[in-house]
């Protein structure tokens, strides 16, 4: 009689652990969609902050509406320069940071990899367009790379003058709460804006440092977070360096020719 009633225990136990792992799964399966869309929704609300848009509360559809007004062009980054959006399709709806390892349009670095380089990079970057009627207002770019202990995702904005920075808006992180996390804070982000990341000559010159109010091409570390911060600060360099946006940029100065 005991051992009956430890079978049906156990058997019951197992159908109640199978019941509950098939709910978690379907709840899952269905809620998948809905994160997605609002991750996504996140990801627009920070490029249009970075982009200038956002001086007010917006409502999700204004988000969206004001994302899919602005101008995206895709950067073959093996190139330095805009291509059409054939190779990744819809460029409103790629998501680069998105890919999985081994898609071909993942690219290796080089060479030994520089500091807080990701491992793999996108051949095609999205990048968005701000104008002033005929004039661009501001150029933002889609950073990323490791920090401390996760990979920081972040939007650049240039001026019009494709050398002095805008703005910075960190998008995603994994880093320490309430040390690492500081580089979210809306108070050392504006003081990027107007800092230069390239000299007359378009030679790069931005770096993070101690005591850097003084220095057109410095922004100060984080007392407390100077290894996260100076992360970020490395990020930013290699993206706006050879390796990444460096020739498309330096092309665009010369040029002009964006429209």
């Amino acid at each position: 009689m005991a051992t009956e009633n430890i079978g049906r225990t156990l058997l019951v136990a197992t159908a109640v652990a199978l019941g509950c792992s098939a709910m978690v799964s379907l709840a899952i399966h269905y809620l998948r969609p809905i994160q997605d869309a609002y991750a996504q929704l996140e990801r627009n609300r920070t490029v249009l902050a970075a982009a200038g848009e956002l001086p007010v509360e917006l409502s999700d559809r204004q988000v969206v509406t004001g994302y899919l007004e602005l101008d995206i062009r895709l950067v073959d980054m093996t190139r330095g320069i805009f291509v059409d959006a054939a190779p990744v399709g819809k460029v409103h709806t790629y998501d680069h940071w998105a890919l999985e390892e081994g898609s071909p349009l993942l690219l290796a670095p080089e060479g030994e990899p520089a500091p807080h380089q990701p491992t793999l990079t996108p051949r095609y970057v999205p990048v968005y367009l701000v104008w002033k009627g005929q004039t661009l207002h501001r150029l933002v770019l889609p950073v990323h790379g490791k920090g401390m202990w996760s990979t920081i995702y972040a939007y650049l904005a240039l001026q019009g003058d494709l050398s002095t920075i805008a703005a910075l808006h960190v998008y995603r992180h994994g880093e320490t709460p309430g040390i690492g996390d500081r580089i979210e804070d809306p108070r050392w982000l504006s003081t990027w804006a107007g800092k230069r990341v390239y000299d007359d000559a378009g030679r790069s010159r931005f770096s993070l440092t101690k005591n850097a109010s003084d220095s057109p091409y410095s922004v100060d570390l984080i007392t407390g977070a100077s290894v996260t911060s100076e992360a970020l600060g490395n990020i930013v360099r290699f993206w706006m360096g050879p390796q990444a946006y460096g020739p498309l940029l330096q092309a665009l100065r010369e040029t002009k020719e964006i429209r």
